[in-house]
């Protein structure tokens, strides 16, 4: 068994605290209470739920790539089955941005021996039940009364009825990927109990609960090359110091032995989606 770092307990005891007031109805006030300082840096808006589902908490853990999200996913689903759910065996709704993510996800929520699943039995033992979205026909009555049924799957793929009925935990990885109004009414659809986002670089309009620094990372051993992190006010800001870093770095290693050219990568975020930055 993995134990978790320390930033990840951090994460993990911040969401449980949220969600422990919010079970009592003011996901609002919850939010403001427990909104932690990282966060508010990240994100200086007041809490705003998903249309139609005032009543569903709708919170976002932004971790940086490499922070371990679907570990910490797989730990969210025992914290919520008891802080808010207070379920023994909870429904969940595991939605995963493209296919080559959702294979890599079913393959270590299944294996008993990937940290991942062991987070999971830690609290379930062997009374878990992982599936494809699109196999949820193999689910059987019992299933749902004395396992903790988790369905992977994108967004583009729901079965309504039954979803609706039991109200899922539902876990969105790379949730930045998860902002379309195809999104939103999905989650209308399938009226959730809960729904806690994990990504890296959340929407403008996300509730960002906490916040992980890169740093935090760094000193947690998660990250092996050495990381420069800047942040810029604008993207134009973020381009140009990158553009002007690269020229930098070509001059710095022109007379190496090796043969050594610097890149530098953009990200363009879908047509009409709102324009996030960074730079390494």
């Amino acid at each position: 068994m993995i134990t978790p770092k320390q930033y990840q307990k951090d994460t993990l005891d911040y969401l449980r605290t949220y969600l422990e007031e919010a079970r009592f109805g003011n996901n609002a006030m919850a939010f403001e209470d427990h909104q932690t300082e990282s966060a508010k840096r990240a994100a200086p808006l007041a809490y705003r739920p998903l249309p139609e589902l005032d009543n569903v908490p709708y919170v976002c853990l932004r971790l940086p790539t490499g922070g371990g999200k679907t570990l910490l996913g797989a730990y969210t689903i025992s914290v919520a089955a008891q802080a808010f759910l207070e379920q023994d065996f909870p429904l969940v709704l595991w939605l995963v941005p493209t296919n080559t993510i959702r294979q890599q996800t079913l393959e270590t929520l299944k294996n008993p021996r990937h940290p991942n699943r062991e987070a999971i039995t830690q609290k379930f033992g062997n009374q878990v039940l992982v599936l494809d979205v699109a196999d949820f026909t193999q689910i059987r009555p019992q299933d749902i009364k004395g396992k903790a049924v988790i369905l992977v799957g994108t967004i583009k793929f729901s079965f309504r009825n039954l979803l609706a009925l039991h109200r899922p935990l539902v876990i969105v990885d790379e949730a930045h990927n998860a902002t379309s109004k195809l999104s939103v009414e999905v989650m209308q659809r399938i009226n959730p109990a809960c729904i806690i986002e994990f990504t890296a670089t959340p929407a403008a309009n996300s509730n960002i609960l906490h916040s992980v620094s890169a740093s935090e990372l760094k000193a947690a051993d998660m990250i092996k090359l050495p990381v420069v992190l800047t942040e810029h006010q604008t993207w134009q800001e973020a381009i140009t110091a990158a553009v002007q870093t690269r020229e930098k770095l070509q001059k710095l290693t022109a007379n190496e032995r090796d043969y050594i050219r610097p890149i530098v990568l953009f990200q363009a975020e879908d047509k009409g989606h709102e324009i996030t930055m960074k730079l390494f």
